[in-house]
């Protein structure tokens, strides 16, 4: 997924999943501006990445997952 946070920045956005806590410390999983997937510290406030789940039975129906041509699930 191409970010739209500008990479001259560390900056990252938040998805829905948490991780769950370590030391004490409560974490989550982070999108950061290169792409790469972490987990970071939610005492941290960022923008927040849409997650969605999907269902057994969800099916692609074209595209090719590109930037330009995204899949369309039915």
């Amino acid at each position: 997924h191409q970010s739209n946070n500008d990479t001259t920045k560390n900056t990252y956005e938040w998805t829905l999943s948490r991780r769950g806590a370590s030391g004490g410390l409560f974490s989550a999983w982070r999108v950061d501006s290169d792409g790469d997937v972490r987990n970071g510290n939610v005492s941290y406030t960022s923008g927040a990445r849409p997650v969605f789940h999907l269902t057994s039975d969800a099916r692609i129906n074209g595209g090719n997952g590109s930037y330009s041509n995204p899949y369309i699930l039915e």
